[in-house]
């Protein structure tokens, strides 16, 4: 993996900023495929948690796909939780580090965490608290961009797969994966605005591990 922002811009203060703005219906129209892949892998009537919920969207599809589970959120912006307790009252929302989030050890079924990895200082902490979480044979589910092949300021790491693969095999037994396309972004090199990457393309990593 290699660590592309020395500088990271990632504060509970700047999602609050970000959150209250409003989310881009365009990424949210096509998350939502993405989260119901998600929930297409988990069994109904179990306990989930997804780390670094934003406000909600994942734990919304969860719930309507899969209303039985008991689902929890986590994130340390304010702002984001707020928004996620308003939209969604039956879900479980609380404010917290995902990496020490204060709940239990082998208290879910399931962990998952979409596009957070990449934002953070010390990427193995999200690992270890999602292992350390999971009960014996609960899976982690885990999204991020693959490369740069999303591009963001608030990126502070890149990886590829084996980068996954490597991080997660500290801490699980078993791991697959997976390329996946979002499909709702373009790379234009900024100077000739020639395409690198069209709409579409490979642009994600997804990994299902198993503790």
């Amino acid at each position: 993996m290699i660590k592309i922002n020395e500088k990271n811009i990632n504060t509970n203060k700047y999602w609050d900023k970000t959150y209250n703005k409003g989310l881009d219906p365009n990424i949210v129209k096509m998350d939502t495929f993405k989260f119901e892949n998600i929930a297409h892998h988990i069994i109904d009537g179990r306990f989930v948690v997804d780390l670094g919920c934003g406000t909600g969207e994942l734990c919304d599809v969860i719930k309507k796909l899969r209303p039985n589970c008991v689902v929890h959120g986590v994130d340390y912006s304010v702002e984001a939780i707020k928004q996620a307790k308003k939209k969604n009252p039956s879900n479980i929302y609380e404010v917290s580090d995902i990496a020490t989030t204060g709940f239990e050890a082998n208290q879910f079924d399931y962990v998952v965490s979409t596009e957070t990895i990449e934002h953070l200082e010390k990427p193995e902490e999200l690992l270890r608290e999602a292992s350390r979480l999971l009960r014996i044979n609960g899976v982690f589910m885990l999204t991020t961009p693959f490369k740069d092949h999303i591009p963001s300021s608030e990126h502070v790491w890149e990886f590829n797969f084996s980068d996954i693969e490597y991080i997660l095999m500290k801490w699980f037994k078993k791991y697959w994966v997976f390329p996946w396309a979002a499909g709702w972004t373009e790379v234009r090199e900024e100077r000739t605005g020639r395409l690198v990457f069209p709409k579409g393309h490979w642009d994600t990593i997804f990994a299902i591990a198993i503790k």
